[in-house]
């Protein structure tokens, strides 16, 4: 949570995704994904929302990335198109997966289409080298 509002900050978020968040920090992840539904069938243009239903979804599901969690992070990319957020937790989820490959094309992808000056730009690609070794290992190199 603390990550996604650093990528959506500093504008608070909907009174929705803050009670969402509070459910989601106590692991109550189906109680928050209701909430943020709800909140979505109102404003359903809310990235911030799309994205913490997103992880919410994924957190319910032990970390399993589900159809519902991957739609979300889609509607999440299209309400605010150019956001690092939902390609960042999507990678994430990916390499929580075991999908180290897939992951590792979208976070190359989110970089060679970012601006040379995006602040989140210098973070991704520390991750991405992150992610690089971590594929090297268990590839036994």
């Amino acid at each position: 949570m603390e990550a996604r509002r650093a990528i959506y900050g500093p504008a608070p978020p909907s009174r929705f995704v803050t009670v969402a968040d509070g459910f989601a920090r106590r692991g109550q992840h189906a109680d928050a994904a209701g909430i943020l539904r709800a909140s979505l069938a109102a404003s359903p243009g809310d990235g911030e929302a799309w994205l913490a239903l997103a992880n919410a979804l994924t957190e319910h599901a032990a970390g399993q990335l589900t159809p519902a969690a991957v739609f979300a992070y889609e509607r999440a990319e299209r309400a605010d198109p150019g956001n690092p957020g939902p390609g960042f937790f999507l990678g994430v989820a990916l390499i929580r997966n075991g999908r180290l490959q897939q992951a590792r094309g979208l976070w190359a992808g989110m970089l060679a289409a970012a601006p040379a000056d995006a602040p989140w730009r210098e973070g991704l690609e520390e991750r991405l080298a992150r992610l690089d070794l971590l594929i090297a290992q268990a590839a036994g190199e």
